[in-house]
C-alpha cells in the first residue's frame, strides 16, 4: 500500500448498500426458483411413468462334447448375457408379450432402458418400462423366448445335418 493511503473501513452506509444489491437479486433469486418449481411440477404431473423391474437368472452351463464349445462358443455366461439384451430378442420378448414393434421403435413403444450384468452363474436383469406389467413379466418371457431361440437353432442344425447327409 503506498504511504499516506489509510484503509478504508466498513461503514453502516457500505452495509446498507450490500443488503440493497443483496434485496435486488434475492427476488430474481425467488422468481426464478419458482419457474424451476412450476416447470418440475409440470413435468411430474404429464411426464410418462417409468417402472424399474430387477430380476435374477441362475444359468446351468453343460459344454458340448469333442471341443465344438471353441466353434459354437454358447456354453457361456457371456453368450447368455449378450444374447439376453440382443436387438432380436428384445423384439422376439415384446412379440411374445404382446406388443407388436420393430427394434427400432421398441424404446418408443415399452421399454425406456435394458441392462444385463454377469455375476458369476447369474445375470442381473434390469428392466425400465413404461409400462407396470411388462416391467414385471419381461425377464420371464425372455428366459422363454431364450429357449425357444436356442431350440429353433438347434432344429435348423439338425435338420441342415440331416440335409448335408442325404
Amino acid at each position: 500500500m503506498p504511504a499516506g493511503l489509510k484503509k478504508r473501513h466498513f461503514t453502516l452506509e457500505d452495509m446498507g448498500l450490500v443488503l440493497a444489491i443483496g434485496l435486488k437479486h434475492l427476488r430474481l433469486i425467488l422468481l426464478v426458483a419458482c419457474l424451476f418449481l412450476v416447470a418440475g411440477l409440470f413435468y411430474a404431473t404429464y411426464a410418462r411413468p417409468v417402472f424399474l423391474a430387477r430380476s435374477l437368472i441362475t444359468a446351468e452351463f453343460t459344454p458340448r462334447m469333442m471341443g465344438t464349445q471353441s466353434v459354437y462358443g454358447d456354453a457361456n455366461i457371456g453368450y447368455l448375457n449378450s444374447v439376453l439384451v440382443s436387438p432380436a430378442m428384445l423384439v422376439r420378448t415384446a412379440n411374445s408379450l404382446g406388443i407388436r414393434t420393430t427394434f427400432e421403435h421398441i424404446y418408443r413403444d415399452c421399454l425406456v432402458k435394458i441392462k444385463a450384468r454377469a455375476k458369476g452363474p447369474t445375470i442381473e436383469l434390469h428392466v425400465w418400462a413404461y409400462s407396470h406389467s411388462v416391467a414385471a413379466r419381461w425377464a420371464e418371457a425372455t428366459v422363454e423366448e431364450f429357449r425357444r431361440f436356442r431350440e429353433e437353432g438347434r432344429i435348423r442344425r439338425r435338420d441342415y445335418e440331416i440335409e448335408s447327409y442325404t
